[in-house]
């Protein structure tokens, strides 16, 4: 498995898709922006992982491909204020 990120510029601050390798640039080269999901957890006592912390973001492809793989369906909601998380 190649492990080396696609279309990374070195030096660069572009997040990179940790399912396929592909670089998630916040904005596009025609200027729309680029969402993708960012996952952080921290383990605590009784896992595998006890006081292990992950982090890992997958692009909206990977993400779309991944969670038609779930055996219950994600929880979807309307959202009525778009880009309240971008500073």
């Amino acid at each position: 498995m190649n492990n080396k990120p696609q279309n990374l510029k070195k030096g660069s601050e572009t997040k990179v898709c940790n399912s396929c390798g592909q670089a998630i640039d916040a904005v596009s080269p025609s200027g729309i922006f680029v969402d993708y999901l960012q996952i952080e957890k921290e383990w605590g006592y009784f896992s595998s992982k006890d006081m292990m912390g992950h982090s890992f973001n997958i692009c909206e492809t990977c993400y779309d491909r991944w969670i038609k793989t779930f055996k219950i369906s994600v929880k979807e909601y309307d959202v009525t204020e778009l880009f309240k998380n971008i500073i």
